[in-house]
């Protein structure tokens, strides 16, 4: 399963099913989720400092009131094996 939502073990557990024996789980956000959850790690300390530097660019430039034209920033993720996962079963 590849989710975002904290209530997935506990639905899981309601459903006697064990994570990652009988079901895998990738988060989306794994620095939100639960301990241990295989993902995506978003980095937010990097997300913070691109919109800081964007802010200080405006502000140095005196533009003030909304834009005409949206900019943004991308800041990729990271994989985080985790304990959600089961191991691949690679045979040669």
């Amino acid at each position: 399963m590849i989710s975002r939502c904290n209530d997935v073990f506990a639905a899981a557990a309601a459903l006697k099913l064990r994570v990652p024996r009988d079901l895998g789980y990738a988060s989306l956000h794994g620095d939100d989720d639960a301990p241990g959850a295989g993902g995506i790690l978003q980095h937010r300390d990097v997300m913070g400092a691109a919109a800081v530097d964007a802010l200080h660019g405006l502000l140095h430039r005196y533009h003030r009131g909304s834009r005409l034209v949206v900019q943004g920033a991308q800041n990729d993720g990271s994989w985080h094996t985790g304990r959600t996962l089961a191991k691949p079963n690679l045979r040669v």
